[in-house]
């Protein structure tokens, strides 16, 4: 068979008006020409590491063994924080350790994390401000040349973690959730998962189920979005497991008010 060649995925807040990705694709293409780089979205809002580690986790584990993730929502660079790459079972992150891995490190165990320190395997010349340049786009292009992970640097042990929102189970048995993401569609995603739900009941999805927002009550669950009626909210599993508030053809969070962070209870009889 064939030996595929190495893949490195990109995540990061710069856009595409600027020249910041491509200069970084460039740095990348110089050390490994034959490897695929996969844009997952340059779009994250700026500077938004919960948005960031959100994409990651609903997209690194879709691709092959031994891909590189390349994640660059980085406001605090050229500061203290440090430049790192980690290594799970199958898959190689490169990043600043800013708990942009927060999300990941809920379901993957560390093999090994070092900080990149080694010059050979940064820029000669690296500048305060474009780290996603001259320390993560080599690092990531040398490992997927198959670089040991400890010629970057010394091992480290204590990644940084956001705090991720949590739904709870009130003492009345409705469970308090939370808005963790709003798509472009204007979907807003719950921090309620299938397997927080069937902790409660391996059978909940077929019983009632009321979910409240400020004032409006939705009551309907849908298995697609076209069986929603047009105008009216409903909700739904989504393609990652999580409840969703979506409207047919109609962006939910706006018409309804929903942000990131936004509380809704949920009701189950």
């Amino acid at each position: 068979m064939e030996e595929r060649p190495p893949i490195i995925t990109m995540i990061t807040d710069f856009g595409s008006d600027d020249h910041y990705v491509g200069s970084m694709k460039g740095v990348i293409l110089w050390i490994n020409p034959s490897v695929n780089i996969v844009d997952i979205t340059h779009n994250v809002r700026p500077h938004d590491i919960m948005e960031g580690a959100f994409i990651l986790k609903n997209t690194y584990s879709y691709f092959p063994p031994s891909t590189v993730h390349l994640v660059v929502i980085d406001p605090e660079v050229g500061t203290a924080r440090r430049p790192i790459v980690v290594r799970t079972e199958h898959h190689y992150f490169v990043c600043p350790d800013n708990g942009i891995l927060t999300f990941v490190l809920a379901g993957e165990s560390v093999i090994l994390a070092h900080e990149i320190t080694a010059g050979h395997y940064r820029r000669a010349s690296i500048s305060p401000t474009f780290h996603g340049r001259d320390v993560f786009a080599p690092a990531a292009a040398w490992l997927s040349r198959g670089m040991n992970l400890s010629n970057f640097g010394d091992e480290i042990q204590d990644l940084k973690k956001i705090e991720l929102p949590v739904p709870r189970i009130l003492n009345d048995g409705r469970i308090l959730g939370q808005v963790i993401h709003i798509d472009r569609f204007g979907n807003a995603i719950l921090n309620v998962n299938l397997d927080f739900l069937h902790q409660i009941d391996m059978d909940i999805l077929n019983r009632p189920i009321r979910i409240k927002s400020g004032n409006t009550i939705i009551t309907e669950l849908k298995k697609t979005y076209a069986e929603g009626e047009p105008g009216k909210p409903f909700f739904l599993l989504n393609s990652s497991n999580f409840l969703e508030i979506a409207m047919n053809k109609s962006p939910a969070a706006s018409i309804l008010t929903l942000r990131r962070g936004s509380e809704v209870q949920i009701e189950i009889e």
